[in-house]
C-alpha cells in the first residue's frame, strides 16, 4: 500500500511538473508574441499597477521595460482624465476607446489611441485591465494634410469656374469688337473703341 501511494505521489508530482513546464512554455511564447506586436500592450491588476508591458509599450511610454512593472497605470499615462474616467466606469468584460495626449519622459508629445478592456472574473488577477495602444499622431497629421489638400483643390476648382465665367462674356465682347472693326469703314474715328476692347 505504501508502495502504491508512493507511485501515485511520484506520478502526480511528475504530471504537475510537466504541467508547470508546459504553462511556463506557453507563458514564454505569449510574452515573445506580445513582444513582437507593434502596438503597446499593458496588463494591470485591480490596484491599477502595471503587471506586464511589451517592448512597444515601454518604448512609447519612454521607460525601461523592467521599470514598467509596478508603475501606476494612470501615472504612466500622464494622469489622463479620459483614461481615469474609463477605468472608473468600465464594467467587467467591457471595453472602451479613449484618446490620450501624452508627454513622454523624454518630453515627446504623443497622441495615443487606447483601447481599454476590463477582463472578466475568469482572467488572472494580475490582468484585471488590458490596454492596447498606438501612436495616432501620424494618422492625424496625415488626415489634416489630406483635408488641407482637399481645401486647396476646392479653391482651385472655384477659381477655374470663376475664370471660365469671366472668359465667357469676354469672348463675346471680343467677337463683337472684331465684328465692329470689320464693319467700320477705314479711317472711321470709332475704330479706337473696339481697339481698346481688344487690347
Amino acid at each position: 500500500s505504501t508502495r502504491s501511494e508512493t507511485g501515485r505521489f511520484t506520478r502526480g508530482r511528475n504530471e504537475t511538473q510537466d504541467l508547470l513546464q508546459r504553462l511556463d512554455g506557453s507563458r514564454r511564447f505569449t510574452e515573445a508574441l506580445l513582444g513582437q506586436i507593434h502596438s503597446g500592450v499593458i496588463a494591470a491588476d485591480m490596484t491599477r499597477r502595471i503587471t506586464f508591458a511589451n517592448r512597444s509599450a515601454a518604448e512609447t511610454l519612454g521607460v525601461d521595460i523592467l521599470a514598467c512593472v509596478g508603475l501606476d497605470l494612470l501615472k504612466a499615462f500622464g494622469q489622463c482624465h479620459a483614461l481615469m474616467t474609463a477605468l472608473d466606469t468600465l464594467a467587467e468584460g467591457d471595453e472602451a476607446r479613449v484618446d490620450v495626449a501624452l508627454v513622454t519622459g523624454a518630453g515627446e508629445h504623443l497622441d495615443l489611441g487606447v483601447t481599454l478592456m476590463r477582463t472578466s472574473g475568469l482572467a488572472p488577477t494580475d490582468m484585471a485591465y488590458v490596454l492596447l495602444f498606438r501612436d495616432i499622431g501620424d494618422q492625424r497629421r496625415f488626415d489634416s494634410e489630406r483635408r488641407r489638400v482637399e481645401r486647396v483643390n476646392a479653391i482651385g476648382n472655384l477659381v477655374a469656374a470663376l475664370a471660365h465665367e469671366i472668359r465667357n462674356p469676354l469672348a463675346g465682347l471680343q467677337a463683337l469688337a472684331e465684328s465692329l472693326l470689320i464693319e467700320l469703314p477705314d479711317g472711321d474715328r470709332r475704330h479706337e473703341y473696339p481697339m481698346r476692347m481688344l487690347t
